[in-house]
């Protein structure tokens, strides 16, 4: 009989990587066949193989992919269940898809139903989770693809929802029904051989004599304890910083915020998607109007007029000569960083600034200026490149406003995901300066939207 041992200490980079614990390992992982045995034999040294086949094996089974083995944690258990001392899945009853809300992106719903959905999709192959250890209560992007993946097969409407009553519910029941059924003639849930040869498990640290006081195992089942119920408290804090982002979510719909909610729960989606607005539909929000008025503006009176807080150099069209034609580059990038979402005066954009907060635009000006006698005549296109990234978490500016913590923690855990928000687009601006007493007068300006 082959004998599986606990692991003592930890096993990886920079870990104890005690020898019995490193061969015990490979073998393991040479009887799954995921670890080659050399002609003259394994050896008890954690080398590249061993970390390439750890990292391997816990990418395939969804798990924290750091290449590292630790007492009683979720790599281990891992392979304890494939070798058949764990049950194949987590405790589950065709009751826990009696959802009572809905699960899908950008959606508040009871964390029960989440963790349901996940069971089920992943008793069909659909979602990857680590299978000794419940779900998280919350949606993610391996959720989503899986509800979506399973409505693709099933002919469903596609759409990432599953809802009470709907119809995705109710094939997702009758399948895993099927399933249960199937596995409960091969005996679910009980240990088996897994096909390997017959195994013993042995408790790291089990006591030589009678009667004696196993402490290392102590210690595991402790460290156990303590990380189930780290666990547990951070599917609290996830829940509940869910829960806060949506009830934001749903404030902003009573207060007719279209876009702040749109982008809240775009955030909550978790994919990351950038969102490339048009010119026109750029210019509804205040802010953005801002910027291009006062990027117009500083062409005028730097570009044109060659007035600056800081200009060491006479300015290039003053310097030119009857008939001379020159190029004229200049670029400007303005950002509303000084805008804050608790303004009250008149005419504040809060849709803008709940949905936008603060934001940029970059500008580069390409000019042809001609001189006849003392006027000067301008023609070029400015090209307008303006957005930002929806982050509640800004570490480069430290904010700390509402929601950060909220959005730290499901950005942690993957529950949220910061995206890019942006548009571009060009105007043709046609200029005329007069030269007078060494001096430039901007005598008329227009500005006029190309096509996109």
């Amino acid at each position: 009989m082959t004998v599986i041992h606990a692991l003592q200490q930890p096993v990886g980079r920079g870990q104890p990587n005690a020898d019995d614990d490193v061969l015990n390992i490979k073998e393991l992982f040479a009887e799954l066949g995921r670890l080659r045995r050399p002609d003259d034999g394994l050896t008890p040294f954690f080398d590249a193989p061993l970390e390439d086949t750890l990292r391997t094996y816990q990418k395939d089974r969804a798990l924290m992919v750091d290449g590292k083995m630790k007492p009683g944690g979720e790599t281990e258990r891992n392979m304890e269940r494939d070798f058949g001392f764990r049950p194949k899945e987590p405790p589950f009853s065709l009751a826990e898809l009696d959802i009572a809300g809905p699960v899908a992106n950008g959606r508040r719903g009871r964390p029960e139903d989440f963790i349901g959905v996940s069971k089920a999709l992943g008793r069909l192959g659909l979602f990857a989770f680590d299978r000794t250890a419940a779900p998280l209560p919350f949606i993610s992007k391996g959720l989503d693809d899986g509800i979506r993946n399973y409505q693709e097969q099933k002919g469903l409407a596609v759409d990432g929802r599953i809802l009470p009553g709907g119809e995705t519910i109710g094939a997702l029941k009758q399948d895993v029904e099927r399933t249960m059924a199937a596995e409960g003639k091969a005996g679910d849930g009980e240990p088996s051989s897994s096909g390997h040869a017959p195994r013993q498990k042995i408790p790291a640290g089990q006591p030589t004599q009678a009667g004696g006081r196993d402490m290392a195992g102590e210690r595991r089942a402790l460290d156990r304890s303590l990380e189930g119920m780290r666990r547990k408290a951070v599917n609290i804090r996830v829940s509940r910083a869910q829960q806060s982002m949506h009830d934001r979510a749903d404030q902003f719909g009573r207060l007719d915020l279209p876009d702040a909610e749109a982008h809240l729960r775009h955030y909550l989606t978790a994919k990351g998607t950038p969102i490339r607005y048009s010119r026109d539909k750029a210019r509804t929000f205040e802010p953005v109007r801002e910027l291009e008025a006062t990027i117009q503006h500083d062409f005028k009176r730097r570009t044109f007029q060659g007035i600056a807080d800081k200009n060491p150099d006479p300015p290039r069209l003053l310097s030119m000569k009857d008939g001379a034609t020159i190029k004229v580059i200049d670029d400007f990038n303005v950002s509303t960083a000084n805008m804050k979402s608790d303004k009250k005066e008149p005419g504040f954009d809060l849709n803008a600034a709940k949905a936008l907060g603060d934001t940029k635009m970059k500008s580069k000006g390409r000019f042809v200026a001609t001189r006849k006698g003392n006027m000067i005549t301008i023609t070029g296109t400015v090209v307008h490149d303006w957005g930002d990234e929806y982050d509640f978490n800004d570490d480069k500016t430290k904010t700390s406003g509402p929601g950060a913590a909220d959005g730290r923690t499901l950005e942690e855990a993957g529950a949220a995901r910061p995206f890019k928000f942006s548009g571009t687009w060009r105007q043709k601006v046609e200029a005329t300066v007069e030269r007078r007493n060494g001096r430039l007068f901007t005598r008329d300006v227009k500005w006029t939207d190309l096509n996109e």
